[in-house]
């Protein structure tokens, strides 16, 4: 890869600020561009001595034939600050964004289609976000709010695929290279998505704040849900291996060998959805030992669901369903969870104008689990170029049995990593004004367990080690 990554912006916004009665408003309203695009030679090799990776030959291209990506976004945000009884914080606002906008619709205005037409899509992406001073060590925060988030270059302007058949590789004449030949039958997939368009992603969180005496702690819920998320959907085929007995005549010709072969194009059809809790504690300088004590801890589960058509199983022969064939499987859905605790103390020692910072993190579990894993075929693909879906009342049908994925027991397990802690130090001492040096260690114990994977063979099981390797270094900092 050859070329020159450019990322042009511009923004020009209006900020003011204003009452209306005892609300103070900080109103801010603007307009945002961005270009990307690349130039340069792009993909480019030997052509005397391609790559090749099995079937599949890229060809040189060009970053300067390629289209650029630009983004138009319009934005406005209200933040009101005043009382209803108690202080409160309320910033309402929107963003309007189109992804590759193409031309102005003003049927829009009237709720028929984006005012904005756009090749890659247009958003209206609101959001809220109010904050209220119950008491005066008290606070509740409420948030909700939309972002979208544009698809990459790489998905929409994707070079095709290119698949060689070498149907004759001929040798006629060994001593006279040039009365020998090859015939190459090329397949050619538009891989790319001109039209994909962006993930939007729902947001949806609230905060509770209080402060008791020396100690400030923070408790926040959340959800997260990013719908049309790209995924990619397999396109079954069959290519043919021909011969031509009659070349340069090649109207006639055999065919040799069928070859099972898919290609892929992404699809917004995939949904992932996050949420949690997240908890945060913070001491005022406990006197004595001088110390600041931080503590964090966030829990986490994550599903992805797979909005894909289906997944190919290995190539089999089946002469009940008529010879050679690849099985269809659905797709698995996934859940993570994770719960993660941080403490940190930071240790003040004036006197000598040193401080230390003790940095503990305790991974106490992560899960990775399966949901419906499904090992019944639902289908198959055939080397006549045929797609079969089974009727969901007989896939059990022993007929179909073969067809079925063989899975071992052990990579339907759950992984449940076990309890890791990783305690890093760091201490520094000041020189002069503005000035302070540090040393560093991470890992400070070289503490890398070794995990054996549940999801491994119980005869050749796999493990691998936990943590990074000890590292440790200097830092120095100056302000000129």
């Amino acid at each position: 890869m050859q070329g020159n990554e450019w990322n042009l912006y511009s923004d020009i916004n209006y900020e003011t600020g204003f009452f209306t009665g005892d609300y103070l408003h900080k109103f801010l309203i603007g307009v945002n561009w961005k270009n990307d695009f690349n130039t340069g030679d792009g993909y480019i090799f030997n052509p005397l001595r391609p790559i090749s990776s099995g079937y599949s030959t890229p060809r040189l291209r060009s970053y300067d034939e390629l289209p650029s990506f630009n983004t138009l976004s319009v934005y406005i945000e209200d933040k009101i600050v005043g009382r209803l009884l108690k202080p409160f914080t309320l910033k309402i606002g929107f963003r309007y964004e189109a992804y590759r906008p193409a031309g102005i619709n003003f049927g829009g205005l009237f709720g028929d289609g984006d005012f904005i037409d756009s090749h890659n899509g247009t958003y209206f992406n609101p959001r809220v976000n109010f904050s209220y001073n119950l008491f005066e060590d008290t606070q509740i925060r409420l948030g909700y709010g939309v972002t979208s988030k544009a698809p990459p270059m790489y998905s929409i302007f994707r070079q095709n695929d290119f698949v060689d058949i070498v149907d004759t590789n001929s040798v006629v004449d060994p001593s006279d290279p040039d009365a020998n030949f090859a015939i190459v039958s090329t397949y050619v997939h538009e891989n790319q998505n001109e039209d994909l368009k962006g993930i939007r992603q729902y947001k949806y969180e609230a905060s509770v704040d209080q402060k008791i005496g020396p100690l400030g702690f923070s408790l926040t819920g959340y959800l997260n849900e990013s719908q049309g998320v790209f995924a990619s959907e397999v396109l079954p085929t069959v290519l043919y291996k021909k011969s031509f007995p009659e070349w340069p005549n090649n109207e006639v010709y055999t065919t040799t060998d069928t070859i099972f072969y898919s290609f892929t194009n992404l699809k917004n059809n995939s949904k992932i959805t996050t949420k949690g809790l997240e908890f945060s504690l913070r001491t005022q300088k406990i006197p004595v030992i001088n110390t600041i004590f931080k503590f964090d801890a966030s829990y986490m589960h994550y599903n992805f669901e797979n909005g894909t058509n289906f997944s190919l199983g290995t190539e089999r022969e089946v002469k009940e369903l008529g010879g050679r064939l690849k099985p269809l499987y659905n797709n698995t859905e996934s859940i993570t969870e994770k719960l993660l605790f941080n403490y940190r103390f930071d240790i003040q020692a004036e006197s000598l104008g040193m401080w230390i910072t003790i940095h503990v993190q305790q991974d106490v579990f992560q899960l990775l689990k399966y949901v419906n894993y499904d090992t019944v075929a639902v289908g198959y693909y055939t080397a006549q170029d045929e797609l079969v879906y089974i009727p969901e009342e007989q896939r059990n049908n022993e007929k179909y049995s073969v067809l079925n994925k063989k899975v071992p027991s052990h990579q339907l397990r759950d992984e449940r990593f076990p309890n890791l802690w990783l305690i890093n130090l760091k201490v520094s001492k000041s020189l002069w004004d503005g000035a302070a040096i540090s040393f560093f260690v991470n890992n400070f114990f070289n503490n890398n367990p070794l995990y054996r994977r549940n999801r491994s063979s119980d005869i050749t099981p796999t493990y691998e080690r936990r943590n990074p390797a000890i590292f440790y270094g200097m830092e120095f900092q100056t302000s000129l």
